[in-house]
């Protein structure tokens, strides 16, 4: 009767730990990040922007998360006048910045609201420029419309509003 040499003993020991490790770990890792996908899921909602001439998508969380701000890529920031509503990103070079190619939009543009299974198109009627000084002075009162933030990479002391208008 033939032995196998020790360092193939030990191997083939190697290999069948492993695999009986992963058999039992793969299943709980899974379900795991399963379940720490559909908890995400549940706490950003169905809240979509899609900017179809740029080819973006984002989900964001909704205006009553603690997850709402900038940190965390767009924010809600709600009307207190009656006035449209406003989502807003940064436009830099970070993890959330996600207006990077916002200044590529033009009037007429499309942009697409998707939130909790409903899905309302905006049509971009003004672009404006506004100094850079933490205000936001609006004097609109429509509320069929949204409006996209970001500070511009083309004027640095400017942000620029894209306003748009359900169509």
């Amino acid at each position: 009767m033939a032995f196998l040499p020790l360092p193939f003993l030990s191997t083939l020991k190697n290999i069948f730990v492993l695999s009986l490790t992963l058999l039992i770990i793969f299943p709980y890792a899974y379900r795991k990040s399963i379940q720490s996908l559909n908890d995400f899921k549940s706490l950003i909602g169905n809240n979509i922007l899609v900017i179809p001439k740029i080819a973006f998508s984002k989900a964001y969380f909704p205006y009553d998360s603690p997850k709402n701000n900038l940190n965390y890529g767009i924010m809600v920031i709600k009307s207190l006048n009656g006035g449209p509503d406003i989502l807003a990103s940064h436009s830099g070079n970070g993890l959330h910045s996600y207006f990077k190619k916002l200044e590529e939009l033009d009037i007429q543009d499309v942009f697409i609201i998707k939130e909790n299974n409903l899905e309302k198109k905006y049509c971009i009627i003004n672009k404006e420029y506004k100094d850079k000084d933490g205000k936001l002075n609006l004097q609109i009162k429509e509320k069929n419309l949204l409006i996209l933030l970001t500070c511009s990479k083309k004027e640095k002391d400017k942000q620029i509003y894209y306003i748009g208008q359900k169509c």
